[in-house]
């Protein structure tokens, strides 16, 4: 059956403890901040024998290898665990576990098959069309949204595009180690979109996400919130602009710390909005055109540091200053291609676990471009050329995450009113009984799904276990080392407590 995957829980809210200095009367705060490693592992590329390649980065180094797999890789969504480890990556059409091996219940998620994509073994092969939400409530637990691949109608022009997309849910236990798709193609949104371009941003309460789907057929957003393990309709909201967002071909970005969302499109340039990420709220802010416009394509990518846009229009490489408060006037060619090898020009980007971004080539090729140091300006970046020679061939490929180690919004956000107000029919009480045995009692609220967890005082999991159905709870910590740990509770319907303790010897 193999090994039980332990659930590692990230401390997405901020958990505050005290500190006791020896000799001192002294209590300090200090915020404990535990750092995800969900886009540790990239999957990509292709060669006959069914050879890919494997990008795994740790401990800010990048490590390249090799596997094998009988799926379809060419725009793919991946997941790896909290400490970075593979969970399950899909094309659209299947979902493979981390052993490479169709995941259980893992076949036939995209309900329309237009020219047959899937049942000839290929892959939805359209960038930013994949996002992955882990569950808040249970470790254990992902969310997948995918699109299907259709003929759809945009305003009277037959066009293959995406008419719908579809959530899947993912569970991990004992008996399936190594998942299994527990529920799917649950429609979650219906309309006219482009093959990509969905894109999500970490809520300013740190717990919850905001979902964007850009339409095709108008200048509109439609924008969901996930919270709770439910998808949840905001709003659709529809901007009043000259030109068409997604003429062409593009992708999406959020900027790091969540303040802007943006579209690249090759025949209009970027659109430039700023995004509330505690009331859900975009609005337009501006459009930036580029004398390359009409290329073939266009994309996106934004600095860790959030203040500088990377176009990449193919042969050329652009950086935007964000906080200039001219903006197109801040263009810099940062990158000519130099045509030393074909097929090599500028192509997707996405900003990686080293705080480096990488370009695909739009083509096939066997090379990645790297801007090593994003966060300074102009030609300082440092956008290297081929800079990675992969172990197989690559076909546009490059894989798309989200910021999951975005923090709460503590400043912008009121959190006492918005994830802080527990109802009062939630109580939870923990009493010390003897030594180091505590006593956790709910009341009949708390009676449904709920999980606990044991962190230590660096925020690394210590245990995880589902006490569903469960009026008292004893937990004998006995075995561990004298210092301050950090018990939290997770329910769906009251959501979290925490409480510090402190373990004597």
């Amino acid at each position: 059956m193999g090994k039980k995957l332990i659930p590692k829980s990230p401390l997405n809210y901020i958990l505050k403890f005290f500190i006791f200095s020896l000799g001192y009367s002294l209590f300090l705060n200090k915020e404990l901040v535990s750092q995800s490693k969900y886009t540790n592992t990239w999957l990509l590329g292709y060669d006959t024998m069914n050879l890919h390649t494997r990008f795994d980065f740790i401990n800010d180094n990048l490590i390249i290898s090799t596997f094998k797999s009988g799926i379809d890789i060419n725009g793919v969504g991946i997941m790896s665990d909290y400490s970075g480890e593979l969970l399950f990556y899909t094309n659209g059409c299947k979902i493979f576990n981390r052993n490479h091996e169709l995941m259980q219940n893992g076949d036939k998620i995209t309900p329309i098959e237009w020219a047959s994509y899937c049942s000839n073994g290929l892959s939805l092969s359209f960038n930013d069309c994949f996002l992955v939400i882990p569950s808040e409530l249970n470790r254990n637990k992902f969310f997948l949204i995918s699109p299907n691949i259709d003929k759809i109608d945009v305003n009277g022009v037959p066009w293959v595009g995406n008419s719908a997309f579809y959530y899947h849910i993912i569970d991990f236990d004992s008996i399936y180690p190594y998942g299994i798709v527990s529920s799917k193609a649950n429609i979650l949104v219906k309309g006219v979109f482009n093959g990509g371009g969905i894109n999500m941003c970490r809520h300013g309460n740190g717990s919850d996400w905001w979902v964007l789907f850009p339409h095709l057929d108008s200048n509109c957003i439609s924008i969901f919130l996930f919270e709770n393990d439910e998808f949840k309709f905001k709003n659709k909201v529809c901007f009043n602009i000259n030109y068409g967002l997604r003429n062409g071909s593009g992708s999406t970005r959020f900027s790091p710390d969540g303040n802007y969302f943006i579209m690249s499109d090759n025949y209009e340039g970027i659109s430039l909005f700023k995004f509330d990420r505690c009331k859900g709220d975009i609005s337009f802010i501006e459009n930036i055109r580029f004398d390359e416009d009409t290329i073939s394509g266009s994309y996106c990518e934004i600095s860790p540091n959030s203040q500088f846009l990377y176009v990449s229009n193919r042969s050329h490489c652009w950086q935007i200053d964000l906080n200039s408060p001219d903006r197109t006037s801040s263009k810099t060619l940062v990158a000519t291609w130099d045509g030393m090898v074909p097929n090599t020009r500028f192509g997707g980007a996405q900003l990686a676990p080293d705080n480096k971004i990488y370009i695909a080539c739009p083509g096939t090729s066997r090379f990645y471009h790297v801007i090593s140091n994003p966060d300074l300006k102009g030609i300082n970046c440092n956008l290297i050329q081929r800079a990675i020679n992969l172990p197989t061939y690559n076909f546009y490929t490059i894989p798309s995450f989200p910021n999951y180690n975005l923090k709460s919004d503590s400043v912008n956000c009121d959190l006492t009113k918005i994830d802080n107000i527990v109802p009062v029919k939630c109580r939870v009480s923990l009493n010390r009984r003897s030594d180091n045995k505590f006593l956790i009692n709910f009341n009949e609220t708390l009676l449904n799904s709920k999980y606990l967890n044991l962190f230590d005082i660096t925020g690394n999991l210590i245990f995880t276990k589902d006490i569903s159905n469960l009026s008292t709870y004893e937990i004998d910590l006995n075995h561990l080392t004298q210092g301050f740990y950090i018990i939290s509770v997770t329910s769906k319907d009251c959501g979290v407590f925490t409480y510090k303790i402190i373990i004597g010897s």
